[in-house]
């Protein structure tokens, strides 16, 4: 990014030497005290509208510091939405059957994979009888069900609504 643009996100050269002129605060010394450190520094929703302005391909190179950044949702935050939202137990979540589309499991694997950043190997220990192949085979049958039921999306976004919510990114 260039130096302009990146100063005018946070208002502009005389914000940023404002900024620079007040010092350091107690809240900051804490931070840079931490061994962790996010690459980002501000609140949840700030966090969150520049994790949302990186390129997909610069997300996937630096996604241990994107996983650091922000709270992601656990597998089982999602799984537990996905089940209140359709009203299924755990149970009808985690199990498929061939042939038949288990919407709300896919859901759930297709959440953990793009809202939660979890690996297939992961997503495939909480979701039975799955492999990371089979994780991998979910998310395609997911997004042509997606181009097949435009519907969908109106749920999806529900479900990441509810995460938000439940996440503190209101």
């Amino acid at each position: 990014m260039k130096t302009n643009a990146i100063l005018n996100q946070i208002g502009g050269p005389s914000k940023y030497c404002d900024f620079v002129g007040s010092g350091v605060d107690e809240k900051t010394l804490n931070f840079y005290k931490r061994k962790h450190i996010a690459p980002i520094f501000g609140s949840q929703s700030f966090k969150i509208k520049i994790k949302g302005n990186i390129a997909r391909s610069l997300a996937e190179e630096s996604l241990p510091d994107l996983k650091r950044t922000i709270d992601l949702p656990k597998i089982s935050t999602i799984m537990t939405i996905a089940c209140q939202y359709f009203k299924v137990d755990i149970y009808q979540l985690m199990n498929s059957k061939r042939g038949e589309i288990n919407l709300p499991r896919l859901l759930g694997i297709y959440l953990s994979r793009n809202l939660g950043l979890h690996t297939y190997k992961n997503i495939a220990k909480h979701f039975s009888s799955l492999t990371p192949g089979g994780v991998r085979s979910a998310l395609r049958r997911f997004a042509t069900l997606l181009k097949e039921h435009p519907d969908v999306n109106e749920i999806l976004r529900d479900l990441i609504d509810r995460l938000s919510k439940i996440q503190g990114r209101t």
